[in-house]
Parts: C-alpha cells; structure tokens; sequence
C-alpha cells in the first residue's frame, strides 16, 4: 500500500464511476422538535464500494481473504446529510474499513444527525410523521460517482 493514494478515487480508469452503496440503520430516535422541525437520530451509515486498487489472491498471502484497514489510509466517499439542521454534515469518524480481497470495502461508522423535519402536528396525537436523510457527495457528481441503496 505504499504507493496507494486515498485522495484518488478507486477505480482503474478515471472515465469510470465509482459506485457507492448506502444504508442507514437507525440505532435510536434521540429526540424529535416539533418546534424547531428537528429530528435528532443516532446511525450506522453502511457504506460499500469497490476499490480496483486493494485487489489480491488470497493464495499468495497465506489465504488471508480479508483485512482492516483505517479509513484514513483509504479512499473514502465524502458523503454528506444534505438536510443537516446544525451544519454538520459529515460521518467523521475514524475507525477502520473492511477490505475484502476482491477489492471491496466495507465500512460502517456510527453518526449523530440534527436533521430538518417537516413536522405536522394538525392531527395530535394521531399524527404520523415522515423524515427524510437526504445524503450525497459534497464533490463529485454523477458522472464519476453514484450512490444506491444497499
């Protein structure tokens, strides 16, 4: 790895996208403000893309078929809540990825979102409210980067 780059995205030719998908699970509902239209959420957001550069046969490495590597060794999305309603927009959290001899890489850190909420409490208390994560990439577009769901 001493000639890999985590600012270069990870693919073998720069025409190509990077494909990233993303899952949230929610680990618990911190608050809702009704008032301030918040929704306050504690998450894991599962990140997955392939890497074409962290790519090795198991059977020239003793069959070791996976490893963990910190995230800040590796090309990461720079994913982003687009909805933040605190100006944090960012998962930045450094912990490690899971990085499969295929290439792929797994990576799920936990994250604390304040996000905007429309919140319509006409009908209280038999109201249902839905909020919505809108996530993406602070830098690159679609042409070099696409985000779909796990």
């Amino acid at each position: 790895m001493s000639a890999y780059n985590p600012l270069i995205r990870p693919v073998a030719n720069d025409s190509e996208k990077v494909v990233v998908y993303l899952g949230i699970s929610l680990s618990q509902l911190v608050d809702i403000d009704e008032q301030n239209q918040l929704m306050v959420t504690s998450v894991w957001v599962n990140q997955e893309w392939n890497d074409s550069k962290l790519i090795w046969n198991p059977d020239e490495y003793e069959g070791i078929t996976q490893m963990k590597i910190p995230i800040d060794q590796l090309w990461k999305p720079d994913l982003v809540l687009y909805n933040t309603a605190d100006g944090s927009y960012d998962v930045d959290v450094v912990n490690s990825a899971t990085v499969m001899y295929d290439g792929t890489v797994k990576w799920k850190p936990p994250a604390n979102f304040r996000s905007s909420c429309n919140i319509d409490i006409e009908h209280f208390p038999f109201d249902l409210q839905t909020c919505y994560m809108k996530f993406g990439s602070w830098t690159y577009d679609g042409a070099v980067m696409e985000l779909l769901p796990i």
